[in-house]
């Protein structure tokens, strides 16, 4: 079993369609897992010796992924955002670090649509009086 971690930067609000019950957002939605198979500390210690920006940097898979016969066989997680009516995605990072550790951002500008607000936290009103 692989854990992945999810984090999520909200950008921008670029709009709301209050009739349509629709909400535009710019964010970037990173995950994060580690990759055993790729946890080699003696190939890390030999490439730094000559670059060592690739520990901070890491190696830039993208375009190995992206080709369909996927040489390296890596493991990605299939991403499903609920409600998405439109989804773009603007930039994509897949990187290898040290220790195995895998890094997925994806930069993208998504139209949510809800049909149920009262889910909302922002539906939920108190009055004092």
């Amino acid at each position: 079993m692989t854990d992945v971690r999810v984090a999520y930067k909200f950008n921008n609000l670029m709009s709301v369609a209050e009739i349509d019950m629709t909400a535009t957002i710019d964010f970037f939605f990173r995950l994060y897992w580690v990759d055993e198979r790729f946890n080699m500390p003696e190939l890390w210690d030999t490439m730094a010796r000559d670059k060592p920006e690739l520990i901070l940097d890491g190696i830039e898979l993208g375009n190995l992924i992206r080709d369909r016969a996927n040489p390296l066989a890596i493991w990605m997680p299939n991403i499903y955002i609920t409600n998405a009516k439109q989804i773009d995605f603007m930039a994509e990072t897949i990187r290898l670090r040290p220790g195995g550790l895998m890094f997925w951002s994806r930069h993208a500008v998504a139209t949510l649509q809800q049909s149920r607000f009262s889910k909302w936290l922002i539906y939920l009103q108190c009055a004092y009086i």
